[in-house]
């Protein structure tokens, strides 16, 4: 599969797998959907952004950075970027997609289109918000 139908591919599932980017904001902005997971809230629904119980946890910043060789190339590094928690090789970028999309990072329509462009740039860097749980399956 080259790249361009990659892209496309991915596109198509992430537009796919949630309603359209603007009827979930307003329904974050309504207080029916979760912020960070976009899932749903339990009533009664009061405006305002809210988490649920599974994102109120201290939420830890990490940045992936990745940049492809022959396999794309992986670490992971603290908030400041002075230390690195882990290195990962991934062979495909499809690895990527779906690490980001479980680091609860808040993906726009224009962030998951960069995403897409970094990819087939072959080199980028994303930020995650991790729970104490993923942040330390990380470090060790």
């Amino acid at each position: 599969m080259n790249e361009r139908t990659f892209r496309r591919a991915m596109s198509s599932v992430i537009a796919s797998a949630r309603p359209g980017p603007v009827a979930i904001w307003h329904q974050q902005k309504a207080g029916k959907r979760c912020r960070a997971c976009e899932g749903p809230l339990p009533g009664p629904h009061t405006s305002g952004l809210k988490y649920c119980a599974h994102c109120t946890g201290k939420q830890l910043v990490v940045f992936l950075f990745y940049c492809k060789g022959t396999i794309w190339h992986c670490r992971f590094t603290s908030e400041d970027q002075k230390q690195i928690l882990k290195r990962v090789v991934f062979r495909n970028a499809a690895k990527i997609c779906e690490t980001v999309k479980r680091g609860n990072s808040l993906m726009t329509i224009a962030e998951q289109e960069r995403l897409l462009v970094a990819i087939d740039i072959g080199h980028g860097r994303i930020l995650l918000r991790l729970c104490e749980l993923q942040y330390s399956s990380l470090r060790t």
